[in-house]
């Protein structure tokens, strides 16, 4: 008698990815247009139920001029964000934000003319990373010219923390500043070691260096933050969201 017929049954179909579109909190970003390091790395620190949502504009070089006409075009991309409804707008750039004094204010004035969505900006999230990290004694590392540079310094002296020592690699372009690998980071704060240090600032939001913080602190046995670091620390402390993650250093991970 013949068999009857059998029909494969197909495949398992393969577990859905769990994709995170942000329940507990929406974070918007705007990011100058050359940085394609603060995607990834926000998306890498945020935990999970936080998801970052970015806009681009115009930048990639340091010098004073686009900076400081990057600043001057905040009403479009802050209405992109307030677009997608998030929760926080979150003006992301080391280098303008700590240009002059009241740089950060009259950019933060500029998006409350346009939404009352909260808002914050990188500068004040080194000033809120001092404070919680009771750190007075800063050692400045940067990919920045020394033009750049001086001005940071300015910035952190004027909120009362003393820079012990500073190094910038003189870059002038995002993509130039990307390509330094974390490695080299590494070897870098390495050279520029200071036992009076409380903290290690490795300032600009366009470099690879999320990944080395907890490396370095370990080794160096200081904290160690980085730009990307402390933006996404202070956009979720700014709209409440408490969540503390591991792997990025102490910051993060403890306050």
């Amino acid at each position: 008698m013949p068999q009857p017929t059998r029909i494969p049954l197909p495949p398992a179909a393969p577990a859905r990815p769990e994709i995170d579109y942000g329940a507990k909190a929406k974070i918007g970003v705007i990011v100058p247009s050359g940085n394609i390091a603060t995607e990834p790395q926000f998306r890498a620190m945020l935990p999970e139920g936080v998801a970052p949502f970015f806009t681009r504009a115009p930048l990639t070089t340091t010098d004073g001029d686009g900076l400081m006409q990057m600043a001057k075009r905040l009403d479009h991309d802050v209405q992109l964000l307030v677009d997608a409804k998030v929760d926080i707008v979150f003006f992301h750039c080391t280098a303008i934000t700590t240009y002059a004094p009241g740089s950060d204010d009259e950019i933060l004035a500029q998006i409350a003319a346009v939404t009352d969505t909260p808002a914050s900006a990188t500068s004040k999230g080194i000033v809120a990373a001092l404070d919680a990290l009771q750190a007075k004694r800063v050692v400045l590392i940067t990919p920045y010219t020394a033009d750049i540079n001086r001005r940071e310094v300015a910035f952190l002296e004027r909120h009362g923390a003393e820079v012990v020592h500073e190094t910038g690699l003189g870059i002038p372009d995002s993509p130039s500043m990307f390509a330094v690998t974390p490695g080299e980071w590494i070897d870098i704060a390495r050279q520029h070691r200071r036992d009076d240090a409380d903290l290690y600032f490795l300032s600009c939001a366009a470099v690879r260096t999320a990944e080395i913080i907890d490396p370095l602190e370990a080794e160096l046995g200081r904290p160690v933050v980085t730009s990307n670091l402390l933006g996404v620390w202070h956009a979720m402390r700014t709209i409440d969201v408490t969540d503390r993650v591991a792997g990025f250093g102490t910051l993060l991970a403890d306050h």
